[in-house]
Formats: C-alpha cells, sequence, structure tokens
C-alpha cells in the first residue's frame, strides 16, 4: 500500500483535532446547538458569512454560521462540515460552542493519477478515501464543545479561521469542556447558575460540564 494512503489517514485525525496549522474546512450548519442563553428568537443566523460572526463575536451577540472550506493537505482534499454557535456572555467572556458534524475526504486529480501510476487501482483509491473519512468520524476528535473566551480572542480566533489559518494554540487559555476536552456531567440545569464552579450548563442536553483552561501560560 502507497505510504501517503497511510499517510492521509493521521492527517485528518490532526486536522480535526486542531493539531496541524492548515487550512480546515468548517462547515457549520444545522439547530446543533449549546444555546446557553438563547431567547425565544434564537441565534442570528450569518449564513455563509463568517466575516458576519466574526462582527457577531465583537459584542458576543447570540449568532450562528454555515461556512464551508475545503483543505488541500498533501494531494488529500479533507472537508469538514462543523456548527458554530456565540452564545452570549458569561462572567464577562463569550460563550462559543462547536460541533464538528461530519468528515470526508477525497484525492486530488494528480494524486490520484500518481497512486495509479504507482500501482494502486482505482477501487483501492476509493475504498482508502471511504475508511478515511469513516475512520475519522469513529476518531472521538470530532468536536461537540463549548469554551469560553475572552472577547478579543474569540474575534481573533474567527478571523484568523476566515482566512484558513489554525493552529494548535487555537484554544490557548480558553475555559472549554465537552467531547474533545473532557466532561463530568449532571443533569437538570437551566442556566449557568444551576452549576457548580467551573461548570457551564448545556441547554442542548440539561448537563453541568465542568470546563478546563486550554493551553494555559504559565
Amino acid at each position: 500500500m502507497d505510504y501517503r494512503i497511510v499517510f492521509v489517514v493521521l492527517a485528518v485525525s490532526l486536522l480535526v483535532g486542531g493539531c496541524v496549522s492548515q487550512n480546515v474546512e468548517v462547515n457549520i450548519t444545522g439547530n446543533q446547538s449549546a444555546n446557553l442563553t438563547s431567547p425565544p428568537s434564537g441565534p442570528f443566523d450569518c449564513g455563509a458569512s463568517m466575516n458576519c460572526l466574526i462582527e457577531k463575536s465583537n459584542s458576543c451577540a447570540l449568532s450562528k454560521a454555515t461556512v464551508s472550506q475545503p483543505v488541500n493537505f498533501f494531494g488529500a482534499i479533507i472537508n469538514t462540515t462543523s456548527y458554530f454557535q456565540i452564545n452570549g456572555t458569561d462572567q464577562g467572556k463569550c460563550l462559543f460552542y462547536i460541533k464538528t458534524l461530519n468528515i470526508s475526504l477525497r484525492y486530488d486529480d494528480q494524486t490520484v493519477q500518481q497512486l495509479l501510476k504507482s500501482g494502486v487501482t482505482m477501487a483501492q483509491i476509493r475504498e482508502t478515501e471511504k475508511n478515511a473519512s469513516e475512520n475519522a468520524e469513529k476518531s472521538g476528535v470530532l468536536m461537540d464543545d463549548v469554551c469560553r473566551f475572552e472577547q478579543k480572542d474569540l474575534t481573533n480566533l474567527l478571523t484568523r479561521w476566515a482566512v484558513g489559518n489554525f493552529s494548535s494554540n487555537d484554544y490557548k487559555n480558553a475555559e472549554c469542556t465537552g467531547k474533545v476536552f473532557g466532561t463530568t456531567a449532571k443533569q437538570n440545569c437551566t442556566k449557568n447558575s444551576d452549576c457548580g464552579a467551573n461548570e457551564l450548563c448545556n441547554m442542548a442536553t440539561g448537563e453541568c460540564l465542568k470546563y478546563i483552561v486550554v493551553n494555559e501560560t504559565g
């Protein structure tokens, strides 16, 4: 099997986990939402505009957006679909919810031709693309997390993401909880004040989730 096939499976996990400073497709859709401070009218829908979400982040205004941005990572085109929502403020910081909905992968035409010339069949290429997509979905690196950011840090983060600049420092000093960052949960909360110290209420599930500080400077 060509070494590039093995490499690309690893690349998918790295990109989705935010450990590689590369462009990542962030497609933000649907009604999945932490909805921590949602009024009856619901979040402002920015549609496909990251610039709109950036503008809303200046005041931590309740808002959501859907953005699609495929990434060519050394010949592998990785498409990630995610949902982002700004959920107002808590303790003077912006609440930001992130949910990865799905991932798909395909090779670009040049890489396909190189693989074919190396003896890999088209059937093997398509099977590898399918397996890489499925493995990424099952890997546990798909986000379903809520983070608390200083307002300027969230605005800077979204501004970088809008131009495809992703880094392992994206969550530096953010207070995050959820699938990727880890949780301890209890039921029956409807607002943050129902939860204990260092916990946030996820209204979507009614759980108090313990947050952690990510990459704290020290």
